[in-house]
């Protein structure tokens, strides 16, 4: 009974401070379920519309703002709907439903299209589901006191959001050392692969005389060898910042480097859009 108590203190709780009239609850539901009937129906462009005539009204509604954030995402502009769930997320770690959203998306940027995630919707404000949690709990209460045992279902935990971000974080290191391993077998379509269209690096004066200048050094006689490791990655949103020490040998040269690579999601993939490094001594 102890979780039980403690859900209605938090539930009470949270319908006072909500402030609303019933009826705007009603209103707000009413947004919810017809934003939710437009993107299931594939009109994503009608119901990002329909939801930011009413975002001024329901700016501090975690459910309306996740709606939103799908909406963003359904219309092409998966920047947008990061930046909205990391919001969310960061204000309250425990909604599962933003949270596992935001997962979804950031997970997909490293798989495909972000237009292949399965994003949950809303079609009830957060207020509604409280009031029918409450109703559910004073039928447990009442089933408790009765003489006859009663089974509650347990809740289904949320995958923890550090799990998820792990696999993130693998996948990107995973193709941190393909391109380390394309680099070492001088196999220049691959390794050129790895970098956005427009890599331009400080030394050079434009992105085709730096691909040139990698044509060359690649296809030079002789083996090299190019291993990372202590790889570090950073990920916020659409970018991605892996930090690791390189090192770089061949017949002639060697080097140990720190080496910083960011990656930027375009298109359906990782690219790198920037490299620097910093020689170990």
């Amino acid at each position: 009974m102890a979780n039980s108590t403690k859900f209605v203190l938090l539930s009470t709780l949270f319908l006072a401070n909500l402030g609303m009239a019933q009826s705007s609850n009603l209103e707000l539901d009413a947004l919810l379920i017809e934003s939710s009937d437009l993107m299931q129906s594939g009109q994503a462009e009608n119901a990002l519309a329909l939801l930011k005539r009413y975002e001024e009204d329901y700016s501090t509604h975690p459910e309306f703002l996740n709606n939103l954030a799908v909406a963003y995402l359904g219309t092409a502009d998966p920047v947008a709907a990061v930046t909205i769930l990391r919001q969310l997320v960061d204000s309250d770690p425990v909604f599962s439903i933003v949270a596992h959203n935001l997962i979804e998306l950031e997970m997909q940027s490293a798989e495909g299209p972000p237009e292949t995630i399965n994003p949950v919707l809303f079609v009830q404000s957060t207020q509604s589901f409280f009031e029918a949690e409450m109703e559910n709990i004073e039928a447990i209460n009442i089933a408790e006191a009765s003489s006859e045992p009663s089974i509650v279902p347990a809740r289904a935990a949320p995958a923890p959001i550090s799990t998820h971000l792990q696999i993130l974080r693998d996948a990107l290191e995973e193709q941190t050392l393909e391109w380390a391993a394309d680099w070492s077998a001088k196999d220049l379509e691959a390794y050129l692969n790895h970098y956005a269209a427009d890599f331009l690096p400080a030394d050079a004066t434009s992105a085709r005389e730096w691909r040139i200048s990698r044509s060359v050094a690649l296809n030079k006689p002789g083996d090299i060898l190019v291993e990372i490791s202590d790889f570090d990655v950073f990920i916020d949103g659409n970018i991605a910042t892996a930090r690791f020490e390189q090192r770089y040998e061949s017949s002639n040269y060697a080097d140990r480097v720190e080496k910083t690579l960011v990656y930027s999601y375009l298109g359906d993939s990782w690219k790198i859009s920037s490299e620097t490094s910093i020689p170990i001594e």
